[in-house]
């Protein structure tokens, strides 16, 4: 899930860099691939290696030094701390995307050592087995658009399809890749035989459109959550105080025309169109405003949808506990013409450019000031240090 500027090559060297002196580094190959050096004794964001002892400190002593996390060449995370000795090990910073026998073989991995994924989180991630997890666990909820798995139930799709059509119902539809991003390969259409052929360009679930969504001063909206997770069982998550509009560029529109405008039908425009970032006070203020509603009470549909989503996977795929795993996730959502939240994806490891990019005034929860070179702070002590700032349980 990289670009290809981060293909490079990093060896102990460069980590020894960075935990100078009294560390030492997991049992690492010559040549890690997909890591890209940084000047000076920097490292790649979230990366989570293990940090062993190289020397017999006191009894509560650990160690006390300062971790840094760079990304795009700007720190991320600056955290000094004192450790208890006897507690996990310190966790440095090591990407872990398939973390099967050979990948522990390769990489020096322990069953001891925490990592920043959970096994068989495909459950989550992938949208087809997505849709599956909730309907296993919840059948179908209203926070859920009707979806088909395109490579199983076509015949489903095809039944529905053409009971709406005869009942003069909508029936307008979005397709997605299961596990692409960007919006690559995705298309919204009303013509079933569109919807056969797209298949051919690879495996998508078909999902209902969400014809009348809120509308934010004319403009079609979604908004991104982070959720961190400690443990499936118990469930332990926590829901960043922090999230993010993110709002297309065209007034929406249901003309036939349209359907093919990116900039009318889809909203996230950090890797094409006009990005088009708001404060999340002013867009709460004048939401609240253009429509005549509290955004609390929004805000509490969307926590609870939130804790259900995850809830499905921590009953439908109880495997994923692992007591050495934490991860973040971001969580799409967006609101239908009644104000309820309506889930679009789950997404490992989200993109956090904008998270450390901009301040944001908090508009839930205690309020404040959240800084963007805090934020890979705050998600590295709740995820494993147990420290809770600017983070809500859910």
């Amino acid at each position: 899930g990289f670009d290809h500027n981060w293909v490079g090559t990093v060896g102990a060297s460069l980590l020894s860099e960075a935990f100078p002196g009294f560390l030492m580094i997991a049992n690492l190959p010559p040549l890690v691939p997909m890591w890209k050096r940084l000047s000076g004794a920097s490292m790649p964001v979230i990366f989570f290696v293990e940090v062993l002892l190289k020397m017999d400190y006191p009894p509560l002593l650990l160690l006390k030094s300062t971790i840094r996390i760079c990304h795009e060449e700007q720190d991320v995370i600056t955290h000094n701390d004192v450790f208890p000795r006897g507690s996990a090990s310190l966790t440095g910073l090591l990407d872990l995307t398939d973390v099967d026998e050979e990948m522990k073989k390769a990489t020096g991995i322990t069953d001891q050592q925490y990592i920043n994924q959970f096994p068989f989180e495909a459950c989550l991630v992938m949208k087809h087995h997505l849709a599956e997890t909730i309907q296993k666990a919840h059948g179908s909820p209203q926070w859920l658009q009707p979806t088909y798995n395109l490579e199983t139930h076509l015949s489903q799709l095809i039944g529905d399809y053409c009971i709406r059509k005869r009942e003069g119902l909508d029936n307008l539809w979005i397709l997605k890749p299961w596990n692409m991003a960007r919006t690559i390969d995705t298309a919204v259409t009303d013509n079933l035989p569109a919807i056969i052929r797209l298949m051919e360009t690879g495996p998508k679930i078909c999902q209902k459109y969400i014809e009348q969504p809120a509308l934010f001063q004319g403009k079609k909206f979604d908004l991104r959550y982070i959720v961190l997770v400690r443990s499936i069982h118990p469930l332990e998550i926590f829901l960043s105080d922090c999230f993010w509009v993110r709002i297309a560029n065209n007034q929406y529109s249901l003309e036939k025309s349209s359907l093919f405008e990116y900039e009318t039908h889809f909203t996230v425009m950090n890797y094409r169109g006009k990005i088009n970032h708001k404060n999340i006070k002013d867009f709460v203020r004048e939401f609240e405003e253009e429509h005549q509603v509290k955004w609390l009470d929004i805000h509490t549909r969307v926590r609870n949808m939130i804790r259900s989503v995850f809830e499905s996977a921590a009953v439908a795929h109880p495997e994923m506990h692992s007591p050495t795993s934490r991860a973040m996730y971001g969580v799409d959502v967006m609101l239908d013409g009644s104000f309820q939240p309506k889930l679009l994806e789950v997404t490992y490891c989200p993109d956090c450019t904008r998270a450390c990019k901009y301040d944001m005034d908090i508009v839930v929860g205690d309020g404040g000031v959240a800084k963007g070179c805090d934020f890979f702070n705050n998600v590295f002590k709740c995820l494993f240090l147990n420290e809770i700032s600017q983070v809500s349980p859910l």
